[in-house]
C-alpha cells in the first residue's frame, strides 16, 4: 500500500503529491516517452545511472554535480528529468530497450494490449487461453485470459472454467457440463 509514499509521509509529515509512474525516492525510476512509444527505466543506484547516461550518449549528465548521486538527483529531479526526456524522444522504443539492456540498465518496453498478448513471454506463459463459452444454445470455444502463474503439482483448470453467470445460464437453458462424449445434463 504505497510503502514508499507512506513512509515518506510518516517520517516527514508532508503528504506526498501524485507522481504517476515515478518512484518518490529514486530518480530516474519511471516511464519515458520515446519517438514511437514508451519505455520504463529503473536506475536503483549510481552505477546504473552512469550506465544509463553512457547508453544514452550523455555521459556529461553523470559527471554533473547536481546528478552525481541518487540523493542529489532526487533533489534535482525537476532539472534532470526534462533532459532525459528530450533524449529519449530521439529514438524508437525498441532501440532504447536494446541499447540500455546492453549497458545493464534495468528497463523494458511499455506495451499496449495487443503487444502484450503477442509477446514471446505471454505466449510461452499462456496468457491467452481458449475456453468454452455458451453464448446461446451452441457450444463455442472463445478466447479468454489465462493464469500465467505456474505452481508445481497444480493443474490449472482455467481453460475450461465457467463463470458463475455462465453456469447458471447453462442450467436455465437446459445445458449441462461438456464432456468428451457430449453434453452431460446437470
Amino acid at each position: 500500500m504505497l510503502a514508499n509514499q507512506s513512509m515518506n509521509y510518516l517520517t516527514t509529515g508532508i503528504a506526498p503529491q501524485r507522481m504517476g509512474n515515478a518512484h518518490p525516492n529514486i530518480v530516474p525510476y519511471q516511464t519515458f516517452a520515446t519517438s514511437d512509444g514508451h519505455v520504463i527505466v529503473a536506475c536503483d543506484n549510481d552505477s546504473q545511472f552512469r550506465s544509463l547516461c553512457a547508453g544514452m550518449n550523455v555521459p556529461e549528465l553523470a559527471l554533473d554535480a547536481r546528478f552525481a548521486t541518487n540523493s542529489v538527483h532526487s533533489v534535482n529531479r525537476a532539472e534532470l528529468l526534462p533532459q532525459l526526456a528530450a533524449v529519449f524522444m530521439t529514438r524508437p522504443r525498441d532501440a532504447w530497450v536494446d541499447a540500455l539492456e546492453a549497458c545493464g540498465v534495468p528497463c523494458g518496453p511499455i506495451n499496449d494490449i495487443e503487444q502484450a498478448f503477442g509477446s514471446e513471454q505471454a505466449q510461452f506463459r499462456g496468457a491467452a487461453r481458449k475456453i468454452y463459452r455458451i453464448p446461446s444454445r451452441a457450444w463455442r470455444r472463445r478466447s479468454g485470459v489465462g493464469c500465467v502463474y505456474r505452481l508445481r503439482r497444480v493443474r490449472s483448470s482455467a481453460a475450461n472454467a465457467w463463470t458463475t453467470h455462465e453456469r447458471h445460464a447453462a442450467r436455465r437453458a437446459g445445458h449441462g457440463r461438456r464432456t468428451d462424449r457430449g453434453v452431460m445434463r446437470s
